[in-house]
């Protein structure tokens, strides 16, 4: 088998707008794994939040691929085998851009991804609902500002998200590479949605991660992904793969089109690129 492991994005990817994966990826998964193939989720996620659904799959996996990129979970454990998080320094002047956006546009709110938790600004509540319905998480609300949230617990965050009108999105994100001289990285996973990560700390550096704890080059690996947080792990692999509902700038640099998230995408590729 040419291609000895597969990862895959989760929302948008193996979950369809229905939220749901289908029985036919779930056959094929299952299928790759019984004939020596390694299966992972690479996802933006929270481990809290994907495990579930990885266990109702009931397919083989050992490792999990979460905050994009910045942490890797044993699945047996459910502790941290890799984690590369933002530094309070970073994650400080990350604050002050977002505060300073604040003052400009009131219609944002921005939330921190710690030790597994999530914790929002007390601010947008519909917004932060939204958010938590999807993922299925339960939020941390804070009484304080996210400075003095940091500066109490001293503790790295693994991502910053904000959620913001999406017409407001390039704006925040052009005058956030400015404000951070680049240091960080702001993906616009969603619409209503940016994560904004270190430079250097992304899917593709994770999955070279895994990837080498089973002595797979990633010339064999196939990465498959929708959005630019799925940029980073496409380009690495053997096979970059977009799915048809993937954003066209995703596409371009992927060497195969999927079908849609809605249409078991996962099952198309292993037929196609990992048969026997």
């Amino acid at each position: 088998m040419k291609y000895k492991a597969l990862f895959t994005d989760f929302d948008g990817t193996l979950f369809s707008d229905n939220f749901t994966v289908s029985e036919k990826d779930i056959a094929a998964i299952k299928d790759y794994t019984s004939r020596g193939g390694k299966f992972f989720i690479s996802t933006g996620r929270l481990f809290n939040s994907i495990y579930p659904y990885l266990k109702n799959m009931n397919v083989k996996s050992d490792m999990i691929v979460v905050s994009q990129g910045a942490e890797v979970y044993d699945v047996n454990t459910k502790q941290p085998l890799f984690r590369e998080l933002i530094s309070l320094d970073l994650a400080s002047r990350i604050i002050s851009y977002i505060y300073d956006y604040i003052k400009i546009n009131p219609t944002i709110t921005a939330m921190l991804y710690i030790d597994d938790e999530v914790y929002f600004l007390d601010r947008l509540p519909e917004y932060r609902e939204a958010f938590c319905n999807i993922l299925k998480i339960k939020p941390h609300i804070l009484d304080c500002s996210l400075q003095e949230f940091l500066d109490k617990v001293q503790k790295e965050p693994s991502k910053i998200l904000v959620m913001l009108e999406e017409n407001h999105i390039q704006e925040f994100i052009d005058g956030g590479i400015k404000a951070l001289n680049g240091d960080a990285v702001f993906c616009e996973s969603r619409k209503f949605l940016i994560e904004i990560m270190p430079n250097g700390i992304n899917k593709g550096t994770a999955c070279e991660f895994v990837a080498k704890q089973y002595g797979i080059p990633m010339e064999d690996v196939i990465c498959v992904g929708d959005s630019d947080n799925d940029l980073s792990m496409i380009k690495a692999a053997g096979l970059g793969v977009a799915t048809e509902n993937a954003l066209d700038r995703v596409k371009v640099h992927a060497k195969y089109i999927a079908p849609s998230c809605n249409d078991s995408p996962i099952a198309n590729i292993i037929e196609k690129f990992c048969s026997d």
